[in-house]
């Protein structure tokens, strides 16, 4: 994997399965962080939005002005950059909660990046680890 860009911070989400469990990962440089939110459940989209607003407030705590935020989710990409709100339903709180911390920071720049980021990479990694974990409990 190559080293992230120290100026972007990557956050990726899932749900597994969809709906399901959610975990998020962010990376900023050498700072990387994988959390399984215990407890919250739901689907993808919703999985993606916490894992934006998990980056923008690591953003707002290292004390970063107008960061350039990166993920895959075309669905987070979207409505934030455009500050165009989805659809009223399951997302409309993490969407309003993720515009208060951006206009803290000044607000952000988003990036569509492919799946294969740093944070994506964190997801996948212990997607497979959960897997074989699962296939070794069966034998």
């Amino acid at each position: 994997m190559d080293p992230p860009t120290a100026d972007v911070i990557f956050f990726d989400g899932g749900a597994s399965p969809d709906p399901g469990p959610i975990l998020i990962a962010l990376v900023h440089g050498s700072h990387a962080r994988l959390q399984r939110l215990d407890g919250t459940e739901g689907g993808n989209n919703q999985a993606e939005f916490r894992a934006a607003l998990a980056a923008l407030t690591y953003a707002a705590e290292a004390g970063l002005h107008r960061p350039t935020i990166a993920g895959d989710s075309d669905a987070v990409i979207s409505a934030l950059g455009s500050r165009y709100p989805p659809k009223p339903g399951r997302l409309t709180g993490l969407f309003e909660r993720c515009l208060a911390v951006e206009d803290s920071l000044g607000g952000a720049v988003w990036q569509q990046v492919p799946r294969s980021n740093p944070a994506g990479q964190l997801i996948q990694a212990e997607r497979r680890a959960e897997k074989k974990a699962r296939r070794t409990a069966r034998w």
